[in-house]
Order: structure tokens, then sequence, then C-alpha cells
């Protein structure tokens, strides 16, 4: 199983780890170990299934019909499927969402219990990389359980890390999902994202052995 515990340095505080509403990069980066979307892009920038096993594209580029993975779970225990797809596009396709504009404009339907086809009003070349790249899926139990403002605290996923603690302005810390649907993965047990903005702190950090991994370091 996974071991130990990878330690981040973010050159900005985590605003938010809702995929929709995360609008740094580091806060992207961070909140992404909790959410899986449908599809995902590979280190050559390919698309391959994620919580969708295939995908099909209709002949006018204007429907993408998804076949679902049967054994995914969220972080909660509760299973996803079709609803959740749909449930997922309807919350944060609403005005005061940071990123509306790329869950509006498309219709999600449902065909079964494991199959969705999303509708776009006009071909889109890059639709599916939006899709891979922004449609961080979330469990319709744990939101409606929780109220919009407490699962913006504390989001429920299905990724390879869950949810353990968030203090704004000091760190994010998630945890290895033992149920997690790719085999082999996570490798690590525990990742903790620290805020340090200034370059210099991260590189002292670094060399006192306070974190491992660190970017945008001046010269």
């Amino acid at each position: 199983g996974p071991t130990g515990t990878l330690r981040i340095a973010t050159t900005t505080d985590i605003g938010a780890i809702e995929i929709p509403f995360a609008q740094e990069r580091n806060a992207i980066n961070a909140a992404w170990t909790l959410y899986d979307s449908l599809l995902w892009l590979n280190d050559e920038g390919k698309l391959e299934p994620a919580l969708a096993e295939s995908w099909e594209t209709s002949a006018d580029g204007l429907s993408y019909t998804f076949k679902l993975r049967n054994d995914v779970t969220f972080h909660d225990g509760t299973p996803f499927n079709a609803d959740a797809v749909v449930f997922t596009q309807q919350t944060y396709n609403q005005p005061e969402v940071v990123w509306v504009n790329e869950w509006q404009d498309v219709i999600v339907e449902k065909i079964d219990d494991f199959t969705v086809k999303l509708t776009t009003k006009e071909p889109n070349a890059l639709f599916l990389r939006m899709v891979a790249n922004r449609w961080a899926i979330i469990s319709p139990t744990a939101y409606g359980k929780l109220g919009k403002e407490g699962f913006a605290q504390a989001p429920v996923g299905t990724g390879p890390f869950v949810f353990k603690e968030w203090v704004k302005g000091d760190h994010l810390t998630v945890t290895a999902n033992p149920n997690y649907w790719r085999k082999g993965y996570p490798k690590v047990a525990e990742v903790t994202f620290r805020a340090m903005p200034e370059s210099a702190t991260r590189v002292a950090a670094i060399q006192a052995g306070e974190i491992d991994l660190a970017t945008r370091l001046n010269s």
C-alpha cells in the first residue's frame, strides 16, 4: 500500500478546493487530488478513460455518449453513477460559480445508470479536453448532507486522495483513498500542501528538510 508523506510548497494560498471555484493554478493542482473526471489527459496529452470507460462522438460533433465505470465509489462510500454526473453539472451551472462557462451550454442526459449523453450547442474540438481538465465529479449525497458552504470546506469526490484537513492560509492535507479504482495508486499515504509565498522561504524549507517539493524558485 501507499507509504510516506509528500510535502509540497505552494506559491500562493489555496483559496478554494472545489475545482469550479479554484482561481489559481496552485489551488487547482492541490484540489485535483480529491477528484476524477470522466476522462483524463496522460503525460503525452492524449485523452484516456477515467470515470468513463469509453465514449463515442456523434457524426455531427454535437453529442458525446459516455459509458461509465460501475465499480467506483465516492469517498463517503456512495456509488458513482450517471446521476452523479447530472448532479455535478447542474450544481456548477450556476451564475455564482467562477468557471460556470465550463459547465454551461451543454445538456447532460442520463441514458441509464451507467451511461450519460452530453450535448453541446455547436461543435467544439476542445470540449473533451475541457471535460478532462475541469469536470471534477462530486458526491450528490455528501453535497446534500453538508450543504453548499459545508461541502466547500470538505468536498467529497472519487479521487486518489481523501480530504483530511484544510487550514486556510497555512495548509491542505489529504490522505490516500484505500478504495481507489485505479489499481496501484496512489503511491503515498499522505500529501500536505503548505502555503509559502516567498521564494526564499521555500528554498530555506527545502534545505531544512521541511518540504519535499517546491516550484517557482528564484535563482
